[in-house]
């Protein structure tokens, strides 16, 4: 006589080297209640792996940096005055890397610190080159998007809980 499951199936039936085959098991045919639970994730996520455990990526920071391009073409002697100038002493403990761009003048990556910002040194390297150069300013910028608010909430304590 032969056992017959709900489905019809025969139960404790020999699977692959004489084992009995489980309900569900990697031998029988069908997607089983957590192959379907990872598949949800999958497509709800937009995973392209199996599992769906892939993380959304952080964006990197990138550096404070000001650009600066000579009027003239001569950018090493930008360089020379800024190191020479006494009132720009801040920018040596602030800054990371010089190095020369593709485009025309010099780029300064810094590593400002809460009591420096990048903005005073610009007005100070402004300062002192007065007319001789043009110097931009590029910072991370971060979007974000808050949800949810009440009505008594003001714009005070929003900037008093970021901060």
């Amino acid at each position: 006589m032969e056992n017959l499951t709900e489905q019809g199936e025969k139960a404790g039936v020999p699977g692959r080297k004489g084992r009995p085959t489980l309900a569900g098991g990697y031998y029988q045919k069908g997607e089983t209640k957590e192959m379907k639970r990872k598949k949800e994730i999958r497509d709800s996520t937009g995973a392209k792996n199996k599992n769906g455990t892939r993380k959304p990526r952080e964006s990197l920071t990138r550096p404070d940096a000001l650009v600066i391009k000579a009027a003239k073409g001569n950018s090493y002697a930008i360089l020379r005055k800024i190191k020479a100038e006494s009132n720009l002493t801040v920018i040596g403990n602030c800054l990371n890397k010089i190095r020369k761009p593709v485009s025309e003048g010099l780029l300064l990556n810094l590593q400002c610190t809460k009591e420096v910002k990048t903005q005073k040194l610009q007005e100070a390297v402004q300062a002192a080159l007065v007319k001789e150069a043009t110097i931009k300013r590029f910072q991370h910028k971060v979007v974000f998007e808050i949800k949810d608010l009440d009505m008594l909430t003001s714009e005070q304590n929003i900037l008093e809980a970021l901060s």
